[in-house]
């Protein structure tokens, strides 16, 4: 899905002034997530699974049962939700 983001630059200054309307046209990005330290021994402490993105930088959270960590064992279905800012 393309978004159209309109935009306007004033320009006030004491030998010019002016002012430029446009739209910027934003497209859709693809970004790969791996998520690492999926199997950790139980030593009854908080654990937590890495997670890298390609590219670098972009915001994933990771939550057990709204919760940073998990001090349970035993299997996790793993979800993914991605959210977009405006």
């Amino acid at each position: 899905m393309l978004e159209r983001m309109p935009w306007q630059v004033n320009v006030s200054d004491a030998n010019y002034t002016g002012t430029f309307v446009s739209s910027l046209t934003i497209a859709p990005s693809v970004a790969t997530v791996t998520l690492g330290d999926l199997s950790q021994p139980f030593d009854g402490t908080g654990r937590a699974v890495s997670v890298t993105t390609d590219p670098a930088g972009v915001a994933v959270a990771v939550k057990y049962n709204n919760n940073p960590s998990s001090t349970y064992t035993g299997r996790f279905l793993c979800c993914r939700s991605f959210c977009i800012r405006s």
